[in-house]
C-alpha cells in the first residue's frame, strides 16, 4: 500500500514543478553559499512534506474510525473509484467542485503568506514558506489524501503522505538547484502518462477494498476466560 504513495508522488512531480516551480525559483537562497543554499531548499521542502504528513495523520484518523465500523474496505473502493474518475477526467475534476470560491480564497491566503516571507530569507522563513506551500490546493495531493483513507490509523496516514511528498522531492530539489531543468517535451510526455498511472493506483485500491479482510490475532481471541483454580 505504501509504495502507491511514492509512485503517486513521482507521478505528480512535474505537475508540482509546474504549480510550485515559480515559488521554488523565487526562494531567497541564491545569494547564499552552496551549503546554505542546499540547506534552505531542503528546509523549504521538509516544511512542505511535514504538512502533507499532518494532513495524512488527520485522514488516517478517519480511516481508523472507519475500521472500527468495519467499512474501511468500502472507503478503499470509493477512493479508488475517485482516482479512476479523476484519471478519466484528465485530473481537472477539482476545478469543477462547487466550493471553488472557498478554495480560491484559501489559495490567496496561502500565496500571500508565502510572498510576505520571500524578502526575509532566513531558514525559519523558508521552512514556514514550505509549510504554506503544502496547503496550496492541488488535485494530486487531494488524490493522495483520498487513497490514504484506506489506511488504518493516523501514524500510517502520516507515513503515507510523507512518502508521497518524498516522491515529489527529486523534481522539486532539481528545480531549486537547477531551475527550469525539464524540457517542454518531457513535461508533456509525463503529463500524458499521469492519468494512466493514477488509474492503475485507483484499480489497486479498488481490488484491495474488494479482497476479504485478513483475520488478526487479536480478533481471533477466544471468548473463553481462563480461570485459575487453586487447591
Amino acid at each position: 500500500m505504501f509504495y502507491l504513495a511514492f509512485i503517486l508522488g513521482l507521478t505528480s512531480s512535474l505537475h508540482c514543478v509546474g504549480m510550485c516551480g515559480p515559488i521554488a525559483l523565487a526562494l531567497p537562497v541564491h545569494r547564499r553559499s552552496g551549503a546554505g543554499k542546499a540547506l534552505g531548499i531542503i528546509l523549504y521542502n521538509l516544511g512542505r512534506i511535514s504538512v502533507y504528513a499532518l494532513l495524512g495523520a488527520m485522514i488516517g484518523s478517519i480511516g481508523f474510525a472507519a475500521s472500527l465500523g468495519h467499512w474501511q474496505n468500502w472507503l478503499s473502493v470509493a477512493a479508488g473509484g475517485l482516482m479512476l474518475a479523476a484519471a478519466m477526467g484528465s485530473l481537472n475534476w477539482w476545478e469543477k467542485l462547487p466550493f471553488q470560491g472557498m478554495v480560491t480564497r484559501g489559495s490567496s491566503f496561502v500565496y500571500g503568506n508565502i510572498q510576505s516571507r520571500l524578502p526575509k530569507g532566513g531558514f525559519g522563513s523558508l521552512t514556514v514558506m514550505g509549510m504554506f506551500n503544502g496547503l496550496i490546493p492541488c488535485g494530486m495531493v487531494y488524490l493522495a489524501l483520498a487513497s490514504a483513507l484506506a489506511l488504518p490509523d493516523a501514524a500510517s496516514g502520516a507515513a503515507y503522505m510523507a512518502l508521497f511528498g518524498s516522491g515529489t522531492l527529486p523534481a522539486m530539489l532539481a528545480t531549486g538547484f537547477l531551475g527550469q531543468w525539464a524540457s517542454v517535451k518531457w513535461r508533456l510526455a509525463f503529463k500524458r502518462a499521469t492519468p494512466y498511472l493514477v488509474a492503475i493506483a485507483g484499480i489497486i485500491l479498488i481490488v484491495r477494498g474488494l479482497l476479504p479482510v485478513p483475520a488478526h490475532a487479536h480478533h481471533e481471541a477466544s471468548d473463553a476466560i481462563p480461570v485459575c483454580v487453586g487447591k
